[in-house]
């Protein structure tokens, strides 16, 4: 028997401050059934505080089954009306606030909806209502939360409380706001809620643990971590708000329930989603730290299991090249270098080779169109002094007969044949190169241009340092097995030119003076033919020069019968000292620039003077020779004249002995320029007939065009270089993709 009193203040009573309505008794039994319908509702009208039933509410509540339908109408009106007057203690507040706000909001309102629910159940608990009576309480409620409490302001609020509230780290926390909005008729919106909650932390945990871990894989650490930890915790979250259904279910199967599709396979699937997009995100800091990022490429792997996936990498490293790599600003090493590391990293990531054939193409379009990409890539065949490039010598050196010349295998007779991948491109065609050297000389169509500046760098190497020879006819060998003996003959004359030259100085040096040996001067002997273009400049030289060339050439011809010499008067190297007046200095330089200072024996000179001095026609080339000297300390510039710094001051001085660093040959740029003068007459012609022409166009017209004895065998590329450089020599104008004639 429960006693008449009054139950203890509760959460709701703060919320609901109304005095309470007495009771009253039954006049007669003939109304019996009215009174006790007025007791009854008096009694379960919404008040501050919740009291216990006296007497006559309970000899009322036997007259319940006769109305019960009518007051539950009266109640469930009483509920609206109450809730709706008290509604603002429960409705969110829809301006956007910070997540700790809003989850100290989402936590009032789930308590004041919590202690609502206990006290408009608690007179159904009390007296003896029907279960149908019950159910339409319940939904009576239900549909007060959903029209006070709307999707999208709940949706927000709750996302940041979870965000404040980790479901692994605050689980009672969490586990406490989630129910009571699952047990006030919010269940699906707050799953569906919690599901992108979950979501949400699975990329926070994700990025907060492993961004920018690449030396290690943790690919398998985050797995159990979802499978170990955050599986488990959200279970449990979800399990409070349908632990009927879940009983109910496993009676019927012993087997792990579904919740949501929050099973743990489904849930390592979506970790490894995520972990692919971080590390997708990272990709291209990811190939320039390869190999020591290869863990990192070994877990992407383990995760690229979608071609949306491989297409967002693809997409992702592409711009981020463009963005980092692919500038003026880079240094061409630094992007030969990231080239190298791409094709291994996505060896590495994409044996088949696809995803590595889309994403290198705009980086060796860029290589290919960069000026200095073939004499950097030679110079690390090479091991040329200053290369970083160096480790192309090894592979160079590891070239052996078998990689030569390999020939291409029918796919009906490869037995390790095996099909496209369904995202290759209709241009796709397998990495059929060999090692790296073979995939950077690929780069060009051909590889003429390849042997034209290995040429012009042994033609260098040779005449700056006559005992490179042995070291010369090594490389050669290799580069044969490379590039082909017939690609590389000429070296072969340039050689023998160079041991001959030691032989006809011998005989000439014992004609002149009785003994083989002469410190003082070298000649080197070279057939015209056979040897790269040179950088000719026609000048003077000093006069103790001139002797001795008209002495050795007097001595060729009688060692050589009826051939002469014709000098190469600015190429060679000269030491020379020079004498000052607190200092003495020796230098290694060109003999064009030791004639350049033999001007300044006689004071100073105008660079006029100077140039008629030396019978130079070209101011260009004057003015890098007196530049050379002035930036060495020996010459000072002062009111338009040259003269001779006899006594430092400061730091004037630049170096006392350099080495020469200026090329005697044509560089690559020059040759081709050179090469295409012989077609600037056609070209002109063309443009002067036919107005406006792309390159497509022109390139089209000189191969009908040029006799067969001029034979035009030029890329469209090479004849483009040419024309952009009568672009900026202002001979050439080029608008809308079309070149024309400049307008006079």
């Amino acid at each position: 028997m429960i006693s008449a009193g009054r139950l203890g203040p509760s959460a709701f009573d703060s919320v609901f401050g109304e005095k309470p309505v007495e009771n009253t008794y039954f006049p007669n039994t003939i109304e019996a059934v009215s009174t006790a319908w007025n007791i009854l509702a008096q009694w379960i009208t919404p008040k501050p505080d919740l009291q216990e039933p006296s007497q006559e509410v309970l000899a009322a509540s036997e007259y319940l089954p006769e109305f019960e339908s009518q007051l539950m109408e009266y109640y469930e009106d009483s509920i609206r009306k109450h809730f709706a007057e008290h509604s603002s203690f429960v409705v969110l507040n829809s301006t956007p606030a910070s997540p700790e706000e809003d989850s100290r909001e989402i936590t009032r309102v789930a308590g004041t909806l919590k202690d609502a629910q206990f006290h408009y159940s608690y007179p159904l608990s009390i007296l003896q209502f029907s279960a149908f009576a019950r159910e339409s309480f319940d939904r009576t409620f239900k549909s007060l939360v959903r029209e006070y409490i709307p999707y999208h302001v709940l949706r927000v609020k709750l996302l940041n409380f979870f965000q404040q509230n980790h479901v692994v780290d605050q689980l009672e926390v969490a586990q406490a706001v989630y129910e009571t909005f699952v047990r006030c008729g919010l269940i699906d919106e707050s799953e569906m809620i919690l599901a992108e909650a979950a979501m949400r932390e699975v990329k926070f945990s994700c990025r907060e643990l492993y961004q920018g871990q690449w030396e290690e894989s943790v690919l398998e650490a985050f797995r159990d971590y979802i499978r170990y930890r955050f599986v488990p915790s959200l279970k449990l979250l979800l399990l409070k708000g349908r632990e009927n259904e879940m009983k109910d279910i496993q009676q019927q199967d012993e087997q792990e329930p579904e919740l949501l599709n929050f099973t743990s396979s489904s849930l390592i699937s979506i970790t490894e989603d995520v972990l692919c997009e971080l590390r997708t995100e990272e990709i291209f800091d990811i190939i320039v730290k390869f190999p020591n990022s290869r863990p990192a490429l070994n877990d992407l792997k383990g995760c690229l299991k979608k071609p949306a996936q491989r297409a967002s990498i693809v997409s992702t490293f592409q711009k981020s090249c463009q963005k980092r790599l692919l500038q003026g600003s880079v240094n061409t090493v630094d992007i030969i270098s990231a080239y190298i590391s791409t094709v291994e990293a996505f060896s590495v990531l994409d044996p088949k080779g696809v995803l590595l054939e889309k994403v290198s193409r705009p980086i060796r379009r860029y290589l290919k169109d960069r000026d200095d990409t073939i004499s950097v890539l030679v110079g690390g065949m090479l091991r040329s002094e200053g290369s970083e490039l160096e480790f192309l010598s090894d592979i160079l050196a590891n070239t052996n007969k078998g990689d030569k010349d390999m020939e291409t295998v029918d796919d009906l007779l490869d037995a390790d044949w095996y099909p496209d991948p369904i995202d290759a491109p209709p241009d796709f065609m397998r990495n059929s190169n060999s090692d790296m050297l073979d995939s950077l000389i690929s780069l060009y169509e051909n590889k003429e241009v390849f042997v034209k500046e290995i040429v012009g760098i042994f033609a260098d190497r040779m005449l700056s340092n006559r005992n490179s020879v042995d070291e010369v006819i090594a490389n050669v060998q290799l580069l044969k097995l490379r590039f082909g003996d017939r690609e590389l003959q000429n070296l072969d004359v340039m050689i023998r030119d160079m041991l001959e030259s030691q032989k006809i100085e011998t005989a000439v040096h014992e004609l002149e003076t009785g003994t083989a040996d002469d410190e003082q001067f070298h000649a080197t002997i070279l057939s015209r033919l056979f040897w790269p273009s040179f950088k000719t400049h026609e000048i003077n030289l000093p006069p103790a020069i001139e002797e001795q060339l008209k002495q050795f050439s007097g001595s060729y011809s009688q060692v050589k019968k009826n051939r002469n010499l014709q000098w190469l008067r600015n190429l060679g190297q000269v030491t020379i000292q020079l004498d000052f007046e607190d200092r003495v200095r020796s230098y290694d330089v060109t003999a064009s620039q030791a004639a350049a200072i033999s001007v300044f024996e006689s004071g100073q000179h105008t660079i006029e003077q100077f140039m008629a001095a030396l019978g130079i026609m070209e101011e260009s080339f004057a003015s890098s020779l007196l530049s050379f000297w002035v930036h060495k300390g020996v010459l000072v510039k002062e009111n338009g004249q040259y003269r001779a710094l006899e006594r430092l001051e400061g730091d004037q001085e630049s170096a006392g002995v350099d080495e020469v660093t200026v090329s005697s040959v044509q560089s690559a740029e020059e040759r081709a320029n050179e090469e295409m003068k012989v077609y600037w007459s056609y070209i002109m012609g063309m443009l002067t007939n036919l107005g406006a022409t792309p390159i497509a166009r022109i390139h089209s017209f000189l191969k009908v065009l040029v006799p067969a004895e001029i034979n035009y065998t030029k890329s469209e590329d090479e004849l483009e270089r040419y024309l952009t450089l009568k672009v900026d020599e202002g001979e050439l104008d080029f608008i809308g993709g079309n070149y024309k004639l400049k307008s006079s």
